[in-house]
């Protein structure tokens, strides 16, 4: 099980570590959608992840953002 898995798992019995996860959410979708970017030659389905893993990053660093200003 990937350990984002886990650490997500463990939020349902301990809510102080959504904010966690969710960091770590936009720190690898954000990687992510930036790796399918630097490719020269991108296919349909490369262009269509790319989209969806930085729409990810954005919502998730919606949620995160207001965190930080607590």
């Amino acid at each position: 099980m990937p350990r984002a898995a886990v650490v997500a798992l463990l939020s349902l019995a301990r809510p102080d570590f959504v904010v966690s996860v969710a960091i770590y959410a936009v720190i690898f979708f954000g990687v992510a959608g930036l790796r399918h970017g630097a490719e020269l030659d991108r296919s349909r389905n490369e262009n269509i992840a790319m989209i969806n893993d930085l729409f990810i990053a954005a919502v998730l660093a919606m949620f995160v953002a207001p965190a930080f200003w607590r």
